[in-house]
């Protein structure tokens, strides 16, 4: 069902990119009362249907957050404008093996170990969902201090000062330490993106209403139909979360980028106002469905591919499963080899009890395996899916 749509989600966020460029931002879509500009969004959106809008242009896009599951919904829309004649500057942590001949990598070199040192796998998870709120600020802080001190980021401030980029991709999850990047490349129309889905605090900042009766916060075990606690609860760490941001998070970043791009910086709020639009890794088929305004995009799965055949092992474990198979990753940067032994016990006597094949993520060797449970250091997991 999620595939039968009358677009993919990466032509929809192409389009929306190339809108921001014909109409040199996108301040008609922040506020629309104004009826002619709505007449004039529609008009050219039937236009665009139907006339191939290419045209060389620069974009910086900024995907500065260590973590490689955000990069490849990063790098499946910098491919994808690349593959559409873009000229697309990267700034990332995550390097790449190939790439479209006018897509350009700077890399932010030597985070992940810093990363996976600093943020033990077994002490993330023991986190309230309050106490996650200052975590997730504080791998923010982190990375904004290594990013300071890499060469990528040097190389890109050593750009000629008239060098243009026409517009500036920004992922807006984490990290607002790097927005002066936006001034200092002359004030561009910028499009902000976040692949952490739609979290409240960024939903808010493109004036969206906190939704707490029945949008759960992300960290919690809500769901859409809460209880009266569970309401209370939802409102308290959403609303705890937007605060923390602008008042602890915002200062402590703002306080770094003045100490490296200079004193004359702009407020972070005053930046995130004169974004465009926001293209968010959303989608209401595989989500709680929410209210979104005309500047919040869904555009969730772009990196999402057609399968390739599976490798023979996989493809006859997939046939020998009479019940079916069920994939578990925590991901890339919530390694499963991090898990203490006791979690790991407790995880495959879990597996252990269920009719299901299990294909688990896991980084090394794995002992006392079950039956049902088998581990693979890599697993194509768009071709399972």
């Amino acid at each position: 069902k999620y595939r039968d749509q009358p677009q993919t989600p990466l032509e929809r966020a192409i389009f929306w990119v190339e809108h921001v460029l014909r109409h040199g931002g996108g301040e008609h879509l922040v506020d629309f009362t104004n009826v002619s500009m709505m007449i004039s969004v529609t008009k050219w959106f039937f236009i665009f249907i139907l006339v191939k809008y290419t045209v060389c242009v620069n974009i910086l896009h900024v995907a500065h957050i260590p973590s490689p599951s955000h990069h490849i919904w990063n790098r499946a829309l910098a491919f994808g404008l690349a593959e559409k004649g873009y000229n697309v500057t990267m700034l990332t942590h995550d390097e790449e093996k190939t790439k479209p001949k006018n897509f350009h990598l700077i890399l932010l070199e030597g985070i992940y170990q810093q990363v996976f040192t600093d943020f033990p796998l077994d002490e993330v998870v023991k986190h309230t969902p309050l106490s996650g709120i200052q975590t997730i600020f504080a791998w923010s802080h982190l990375f904004c201090q290594h990013d300071f001190g890499t060469k990528g980021l040097k190389t890109l401030l050593n750009y000629p000062k008239d060098f243009k980029f026409d517009l500036i991709i920004f992922d807006v999850t984490l990290g607002q330490c790097l927005y002066p990047l936006i001034e200092r490349f002359n004030n561009p129309p910028v499009i902000g993106v976040t692949p952490f889905l739609l979290p409240s605090y960024i939903s808010h900042t493109f004036g969206n209403p906190l939704q707490t009766a029945y949008s759960p916060f992300y960290a919690s075990p809500f769901s859409d139909r809460m209880s009266f606690k569970e309401r209370i609860l939802n409102f308290i760490y959403t609303h705890t979360e937007v605060l923390y941001r602008k008042y602890i998070a915002f200062p402590d970043e703002t306080k770094m980028a003045k100490q490296y791009f200079g004193e004359n910086i702009r407020p972070f709020e005053e930046v995130e106002r004169n974004i465009s639009l926001l293209l968010s890794n959303y989608d209401p088929v595989l989500l709680y469905p929410v209210d979104l305004p005309p500047n919040i995009i869904p555009c969730g799965g772009i990196q999402i591919k057609p399968p390739k055949p599976l490798p023979t092992d996989l493809q006859e474990i997939v046939d020998k499963a009479k019940d079916g198979i069920i994939l578990f990753s925590l991901g890339s940067n919530l390694r499963s080899d991090r898990l203490s032994l006791t979690k790991r016990k407790i995880i495959l006597e879990t597996f252990a009890k269920l009719p299901q094949t299990i294909l688990w993520k896991f980084e090394t060797d794995l002992e006392g395996l079950p039956k049902n449970v088998i581990i693979r250091k890599w697993l194509p997991q768009n071709d399972i899916l």
